[in-house]
């Protein structure tokens, strides 16, 4: 199901813009999970539990998403 981003007035032109976007609910779910991934990497860091991290995984799942 299309999901609709809110509508945007562009001045300049004096017409309204919607923009349909399909499966932006599959991209929010898996950018919060990168998120969570991310937050708890910081966490730990500042834990002093961690002390390096390979983050090229974490940069391949983000550019698959986005």
């Amino acid at each position: 199901m299309p999901q609709y981003l809110p509508a945007v007035i562009d001045e300049h032109l004096g017409y309204l813009v919607i923009v349909v976007v399909t499966g932006i609910d599959e991209i929010v779910r898996q950018q919060k999970a990168i998120g969570r991934n991310l937050n708890q990497i910081a966490t730990l860091a500042n834990m002093d539990r961690l002390t390096a991290v390979n983050f090229q995984p974490l940069l391949d799942e983000h550019r698959k998403v986005t």
